[in-house]
């Protein structure tokens, strides 16, 4: 568990064969069901009281359109958790569009019910009000890059 977790670019089969002495089916197997274990137990954990949910686009620069509606960059959820000072679990999903079924979904299978969720103020992220408490801001540009203490937004909230 030791190599699989701790490797840089995560281990191969073969490399992990080589270092346990066994065969490469059987690292391939090993490997396999570790890794699924490791899917499971993220998709069982729900994020804590504080967090913040957001969109974004994955993939490289490209000619065209930027933003919301690139050609060819899939969208994902990234919630975080809010912990003070520093952030918590991390839950991330790829999904085919950014809608309110996408948000809903995404929100009963990582979220606890009740709990405050800071989103910027895109429409598809309202259906969070429905089961949480739904705090939408839209941040100036020119105060975007400033950090604000995390006290002074649960205050507000």
């Amino acid at each position: 568990m030791d190599w699989i977790s701790s490797d840089k670019g995560g281990i191969s089969a073969l490399r992990l064969s080589k270092l346990l002495a066994i065969s490469w089916p059987t690292a391939h197997r090993m490997l396999r069901k570790w890794r699924l274990a490791m899917g499971h137990r993220d998709s069982l954990y729900r994020l804590g009281e504080w967090w913040e949910l957001d969109d974004a686009l994955v993939g490289g620069q490209r000619a065209g359109k930027r933003g919301r509606g690139a050609e060819g960059k899939p969208p994902i959820w990234v919630a975080c958790e809010d912990r003070g000072e520093r952030a918590g679990f991390l839950a991330m999903e790829a999904v085919s569009q950014v809608t309110h079924p996408h948000v809903a979904d995404f929100a009963q299978r990582r979220l606890r019910p009740q709990h405050t969720v800071f989103t910027d103020a895109l429409p598809a992220l309202g259906r969070l009000q429905d089961c949480h408490i739904h705090c939408p801001r839209v941040t100036p540009p020119e105060q975007a890059s400033h950090k604000k203490k995390l006290t002074s937004r649960r205050k507000a909230a």
